[in-house]
């Protein structure tokens, strides 16, 4: 939480802890928060498709498991 919060001051726009790990890595985070467009980008969507599978997979083992 700190790390995103120096990050929105830095960098002057929003960092969501999220955000931090919406990127496979460092340097595609660089170019997100390096880019003009704000969250609209196609790195971003790109991105989220991506965190979502991943919990959407993570819920499926939680709930499987749980039986």
């Amino acid at each position: 939480m700190r790390l995103a919060r120096m990050m929105t001051r830095r960098f002057g726009r929003r960092v969501g802890v999220p955000d931090l790990f919406r990127f496979r890595d460092i340097s595609s985070l660089g170019r997100w928060l390096d880019d003009d467009s704000g969250d609209d980008s196609e790195m971003v969507q790109s991105a989220r498709r991506r965190a979502t599978a991943r919990r959407a997979v993570l819920r499926g083992r939680a709930t499987s498991s749980g039986s």
